[in-house]
This record gives C-alpha cells, sequence and structure tokens, in this order.
C-alpha cells in the first residue's frame, strides 16, 4: 500500500503520531521521547521510599541514641555532685572531729597542769608546814 493511501486510512494522521517501540501503547513522537515505562516508576518510587523509611529509621535510631547518651550524662553528673557533696560532708565531719579531739586533748592538758600545780602547792605547804614544826 502506497505511504499516501496509509496516511488516508488512519484518520488523516500524519507521522507525529507512531507507535515507536511501546508494543500496544500509541504515543505520540513528542511524548514518546519523555514516556517513562511503569516498570522504572515503580522502581523509583519504591527506591524512594525505602530510602526515606531507612533514613527515618536511622534518625529516629540517632535521636535514641542520644537521647540515651545524655541521659547516662546527667546520671553522671549527677552521681559526681552527690560523691562531691558526700565527700564535703565527711571532710566537714571529719574536720569537726578532729576539732572536738584536739579541744579534748586541752582540756585534759589543762587539768594536768592544773592538777600538777595544785600538787605542787601542797607540796609547798607540807614544806612549810615542816619548817615551821622545827
Amino acid at each position: 500500500m502506497p505511504p499516501e493511501k496509509a496516511k488516508h486510512l488512519s484518520g488523516g494522521r500524519d507521522k507525529r503520531h507512531s507507535l515507536r517501540g511501546y508494543g500496544n501503547q500509541f504515543r505520540p513522537v513528542a511524548q514518546a521521547e519523555t514516556y517513562v515505562p511503569r516498570q522504572v516508576l515503580a522502581i523509583v518510587i519504591l527506591t524512594t521510599t525505602i530510602s526515606v523509611m531507612y533514613s527515618t529509621e536511622v534518625a529516629t535510631v540517632v535521636t535514641t541514641w542520644k537521647r540515651q547518651r545524655e541521659t547516662e550524662r546527667q546520671r553522671e553528673t549527677e552521681t559526681e555532685r552527690d560523691r562531691r557533696e558526700r565527700q564535703k560532708r565527711e571532710t566537714e565531719r571529719d574536720r569537726r572531729e578532729r576539732q572536738r579531739e584536739s579541744e579534748e586533748r586541752d582540756r585534759e592538758r589543762h587539768r594536768e597542769t592544773d592538777r600538777d600545780r595544785e600538787r605542787q602547792r601542797e607540796t609547798e605547804r607540807e614544806t612549810e608546814t615542816e619548817t615551821l614544826r622545827l
């Protein structure tokens, strides 16, 4: 069949419309250059969806991990603070105890000194008394 006849039988369509390798899908030539098969679109959509889901999951995991680290850091800080306060209290308690012991020793020394003086006086009196007797 001559080309003029074929054009006439195709309902007046010219060469801008063809079947250009898309099976039964009839596409105009202008669209055929930008046409993307369904399988390619499906793969792109699927990989995009998977990548978004994965990145969301990774973000969630990272956020959870950061939160856990922050919580641990706070616990360590609180533990460190508690330890410092406890140490301060113990130091204060030890200081008071040492001071108390020191004061007690001083008092004991004073008592000893007072006793020694009293003995000395007693001895002097006895000596005086003996001297007077003689």
